[in-house]
């Protein structure tokens, strides 16, 4: 076997022909596969997608992320409001009786010497 100028003319233009191939069935893969699956794609997931990213991020009032934060918000300014009327109406002797009942039961948990039992025990 011996190689000449005529054998490595044909092998290079062997290599041109499969490279030029190569690229060929690749252009035609992106143009006809792959577009069109990238759109398909996009249509069939990436819209619905969006959808749900719009939902979940706040966007001044229109999103349910924004719904909850304005619900969490009415529901604590709602607890504000009851322990300060609770606060407010409950009368003063029930308060006192709580407070009284509380320590009473600190002081029979924990007996000591600098604890002098309560009066009513």
């Amino acid at each position: 076997m011996t190689i000449d100028i005529k054998s490595v003319g044909d092998v290079v233009l062997y290599l041109g022909a499969i490279a030029t191939a190569l690229i060929a069935v690749g252009a035609l893969l992106r143009y006809v596969v792959l577009r069109p699956l990238k759109r398909w794609i996009t249509e069939q997931v990436g819209d619905p997608v969006q959808e749900i990213r719009h939902e979940v991020t706040p966007n001044s009032g229109s999103s349910m992320k924004d719904d909850v934060a304005g619900v969490r918000e009415a529901v604590e300014d709602l607890n504000k409001n009851l322990a300060a009327h609770i606060q407010a109406t409950a009368p003063r002797d029930w308060r006192i009786r709580a407070l009284e009942a509380r320590l009473d039961e600190h002081f029979r948990d924990h007996p000591g010497p600098t604890h002098p039992p309560m009066e009513g025990t």
